[in-house]
């Protein structure tokens, strides 16, 4: 799951102890504003998507963190309010509620995280607050690897390297103040790059959007040598550039 649909999923299991009455409604509200928050981390800023959860957030007047008596319980307000929060994610992300839960696979729960997740979840009670501790550790665990290959492997530290390099030629070539993506399009329409697949695949490594498995590190491979081809490519249209400035005869 990519961390929007893993937000939904917390946000659903959220709601289902409202429902049990055991959730205090200051824990509610706390909930509500920190869920708000990571979405729009989770959203580069100022994409549609960034914008449309930021208008939904401050046409409903959801930006101000409401403070609630002490020893109250979450009530039916509350609950539609976290609830209006997972709607507006689903409809952003357009996808059905039943594809985050599994709630119409008819496998209970723990059976489908101990398949999901192997023999290491009987280590855990077999409880709501079990499981919810089960997949915090899952997926901090997740992003702990993703961290540290991105820090030490030699194959990432190579594309990050070569891309910074490419970036430079480009800038070179059309301009300091490019965008990466017009850029990319103008690399397109040159023929050092056929498709936009290699920038793409670097906005999924930057970001960490991606699942670690042998998969990934062999497209990492594969998009390292389509690197070192487009930047062998740029080299001949600098030089090719740069000659015909020199034999320019306005000199």
């Amino acid at each position: 799951m990519n961390d929007i649909v893993e937000l939904i999923f917390e946000i659903q299991e959220f709601i289902k102890r409202i429902d049990k009455g055991v959730i205090k409604a200051q824990e509610a509200e706390d909930f509500f504003a920190d869920s708000i928050t990571k979405a729009k981390n989770i959203y580069i800023i100022n994409t549609d998507e960034w914008r449309l959860l930021d208008r939904w957030e401050n046409e409903n007047g959801y930006h101000w963190h409401q403070q609630c008596k002490s020893g109250t319980y979450a009530d039916t307000s509350t609950k539609n309010k976290i609830q209006s929060l997972e709607f507006k994610l689903l409809e952003i992300k357009n996808i059905d509620s039943t594809n985050v839960s599994k709630k119409d696979t008819n496998i209970p729960r723990i059976i489908y995280l101990k398949a999901q997740y192997g023999d290491d979840f009987i280590d855990y009670i077999k409880d709501e607050v079990g499981v919810d501790n089960f997949l915090k550790d899952v997926f901090t665990r997740k992003e702990e690897q993703k961290r540290d290959f991105i820090l030490n492997d030699k194959k990432a530290e190579t594309f990050f390297k070569k891309w910074a390099s490419f970036v430079h030629k480009y800038k070179n070539l059309y301009g300091q103040g490019i965008r990466d993506c017009d850029a990319i399009s103008k690399l397109q329409q040159a023929g050092i790059l056929t498709d936009d697949s290699l920038y793409k695949f670097r906005n999924i490594l930057f970001k960490s959007d991606f699942e670690l498995n042998k998969e990934f590190v062999a497209e990492l491979e594969d998009n390292i040598i389509k690197l070192n081809e487009a930047d062998s490519k740029l080299d001949l249209s600098i030089n090719g550039r740069d000659k015909k400035l020199i034999e320019s005869k306005i000199w």
